[in-house]
């Protein structure tokens, strides 16, 4: 029974990322749709640093990992020739900034978690 509650608390980063997933590409036709990767995926992940609490590092992963084989998906069906002709360079860029602002957001968040609590765990 221990290790289905354990395994709940990882199951809902992922299921929010499953459901980010389909929503990046909605916004990816909007002007500036790496900014917006950058606040919706820094956010949520200092949102859900709670849940993964003993484990930081964990929920950006799960957070993030449904939108990273999206964007890969994406990417491959590209092509190397539209990526050097500056079609995919947002998606390229998303690769990168996806994970960066997931683990920027839940680093932050933790640290702040830290410095309040008095027995700093």
């Amino acid at each position: 029974m221990k290790f289905a509650i354990g395994w709940l608390r990882y199951s809902f980063p992922l299921g929010i990322g499953a459901s980010l997933a389909p929503v990046k590409v909605l916004y990816s036709f909007l002007p500036g749709f790496n900014v917006l990767d950058v606040l919706v995926f820094g956010g949520l992940s200092a949102l859900l640093v709670r849940s993964t609490s003993g484990r930081w590092w964990l929920g950006p992963i799960l957070l993030v990992a449904p939108s990273m084989f999206v964007v890969a998906w994406i990417l491959r069906l590209l092509g190397i020739e539209d990526l050097r002709a500056g079609v995919g360079t947002g998606w390229l860029l998303s690769l990168a900034l996806i994970p960066g602002a997931a683990f920027a957001g839940a680093y932050m968040r933790r640290r702040s978690i830290l410095r309040r609590t008095p027995e700093g765990a």
